[in-house]
């Protein structure tokens, strides 16, 4: 932040205060400052416009900020894992979470939104239930089903095919 101040003739004093830019931009022009683009956004085929705050990307890169030792730093990855991000090519500065998709959030898209888990089989997430545990019900069966096999076809474990398919 800087400030720029001026007195007028009548006393009256006008003071400016230039703020940061936001995260994705940088100041070029210290006797002017106006934000443009940060350099390291030039490679990845983006473009950036200040007036609305929004980055323009394409392909399936991730653009996003992290923090570290109290400093925000601006991250950028060619590949956003796969069904994490969304084809949408505006990122707003203000909501990175925005190009995450299937209520996903932060660095890389890589965490489920507060109150949702990872669901079954996908790499969605959504609220949780209690439907999951009916997945127990098929595999008992099917467990019940091998054993009963195993008694009216009298194999063991020990001896012949079966011995080759469980120690193969």
């Amino acid at each position: 932040e800087r400030a720029i101040g001026t007195r007028f003739q009548n006393n009256y004093q006008l003071s400016i205060q230039v703020l940061p830019c936001p995260v994705g931009f940088v100041v070029d022009n210290k006797e002017s400052p106006s934000c443009e683009c940060q350099p390291l956004l030039a490679g990845y085929s983006t473009s950036c416009n200040i007036s609305d705050q929004i980055i323009r990307r394409s392909g399936n890169i991730w653009i996003g900020y992290y923090v570290t030792n109290d400093t925000t730093a601006l991250g950028i990855i060619d590949q956003c894992p796969y069904d994490y991000c969304t084809n949408e090519s505006r990122v707003p500065v203000t909501d990175f979470d925005s190009q995450c998709a299937y209520n996903r959030q932060n660095v890389l898209c890589g965490q489920c939104k507060d109150g949702l888990s990872m669901t079954f089989g996908t790499s969605q997430c959504a609220k949780c239930s209690h439907y999951y545990l009916l997945t127990v019900i098929p595999f008992a069966l099917m467990g019940v089903a091998l054993v009963a096999m195993l008694f009216l076809l009298n194999l063991t474990v020990t001896d012949g095919n079966l011995n080759g398919i469980i120690f193969y």
